[in-house]
């Protein structure tokens, strides 16, 4: 248990809990918002490609950030169940067919989103480092928000499935080594919205730290990475409990800006 008595300053703890700031809010039921997707139930797009995803909001967040993707397919009958488009062209929903058990999504807003990843299935990238998160939206997460992490493994035969860019490496798609059951992704559109790693190896370190320099309100501590304290430094992140997904090596502090 962590002792927390010495957290006594005018930042008013919020949320004190085994979890990480993501970029994702697990609240949201689409990427891009409900609005961004065209949803027509019991039907299939034809000339998809199966890839190694198995829930449904990993699947449409791998659509959502590959670039010229705008169709997915989740066929609860076939395994894995994920089929996004990975040729280029203009989707049209005349296109669609009747299918039991296949729930189709055709993005509406593709020219706008925001292309943050370049994906490459049945890839894998050498050298990166496994962390406990099982899920591909809470991986991509962890690693947009670490600052040096540009790559990541998503590994859907492994134990656990998620591996990212740890150490300062070459980051080159021309690396990519082909692996089943592996999609790969690079990060090529980074904002300043990350946490900075500093180095503090203790928690109350870590959030004297944080407390002492403008603009922190939150603290991750991964006992998983060397050092542990990871803060925020940029005004512009927003440091919202309801962003934080669940993470077994992570503690994450947020303080109130009042």
């Amino acid at each position: 248990m962590i002792n927390i008595d010495y957290l006594q300053c005018n930042k008013m703890l919020a949320a004190i809990t085994l979890m990480s700031i993501g970029v994702f809010s697990a609240s949201a039921d689409l990427p891009g918002g409900d609005k961004s997707w065209k949803v027509t139930e019991e039907h299939n797009y034809p000339g998809l490609s199966n890839v190694w995803i198995y829930d449904r909001d990993s699947c449409l967040v791998t659509c959502y950030y590959m670039k010229d993707c705008y169709v997915v397919d989740y066929d609860i009958n076939s395994n894995p169940p994920c089929w996004i488009q990975t040729n280029k062209f203009t989707p049209d929903k005349s296109n669609l067919k009747s299918m039991a058990g296949v729930t189709d999504y055709i993005l509406l807003n593709g020219d706008d989103k925001e292309k943050a990843w370049n994906v490459s299935s049945n890839a894998s990238f050498p050298g990166l480092y496994e962390i406990e998160i099982n899920n591909t939206e809470s991986c991509l997460s962890f690693c947009y928000y670490k600052k040096g992490c540009f790559v990541v493994n998503f590994d859907a035969s492994a134990v656990p499935p998620c591996s990212i860019q740890a150490t300062d490496i070459i980051v080159d798609s021309a690396l990519l080594k082909s692996k089943e059951n592996v999609t790969n992704y690079i990060l090529v559109n980074v904002d300043a919205k990350r946490l900075e790693q500093a180095p503090f190896n203790d928690v109350r370190s870590c959030t004297d730290h944080c407390f002492q320099s403008k603009n922190c309100y939150a603290v991750d501590f991964d006992t998983k990475t060397t050092p542990s304290c990871w803060i925020q430094t940029d005004p512009a992140i927003d440091a919202d409990p309801k962003k934080l997904y669940p993470m077994e090596t992570n503690t994450n502090f947020i303080w109130s800006k009042e």
